[in-house]
């Protein structure tokens, strides 16, 4: 009886662990995948709607929650972070989006078309240096030294979460 119950346990606990460890593979898999947006540290902010996403990006929400101005900051074009934006939050292709952009600095939406960087390192140091400053990374770069926004409440590894090739 002792036998059959520990050998019992075993299985459990090998059906656990590879369970976990497909989880594991999974969360690698998305993260390998996924683009994370990232704000400054000091931004009250932990979670917006996709289509809240999109308003702060193409400068529609031009100011946060805590009233600081919105600074994007963009990835430099052909990048893969770039092409993400453009895809899934612009919906643009390069072209159009600096059309529309220099459309809303001649309309005086915004004052200057958003800054560019062209490594993930460069956007966490623009975003540090930004309290309003939002960019997109790959989710594999990202620091301590920023926050990762959730967007409807999913993280870069979960599944559902929008911003992945």
């Amino acid at each position: 009886m002792k036998n059959r119950i520990n050998r019992i346990l075993y299985v459990i606990r090998l059906g656990f662990s590879i369970l976990m460890l497909a989880g594991i593979i999974y969360a690698g898999d998305v993260l390998a995948d996924g683009f994370a947006v990232i704000v400054n540290k000091s931004n009250d902010t932990d979670n917006v709607s996709f289509n809240d996403l999109v308003k702060y990006f193409s400068a529609q929400k031009r100011f946060w929650p805590n009233q600081k101005k919105v600074v994007i900051i963009l990835p430099g074009a052909g990048s893969e972070e770039k092409e993400v934006l453009l895809k899934k939050v612009y919906k643009l292709s390069e072209d159009d989006l600096k059309k529309e952009l220099v459309g809303k600095v001649y309309k005086g939406e915004i004052t200057s078309p958003p800054k560019t960087v062209n490594s993930s390192a460069s956007a966490i140091t623009a975003v540090m240096k930004e309290e309003g400053g939002i960019s997109v990374i790959k989710a594999g770069d990202v620091s301590d030294n920023v926050k990762v926004l959730k967007i409807d409440g999913k993280s870069p590894a979960e599944p559902g979460y929008p911003l992945v090739k």
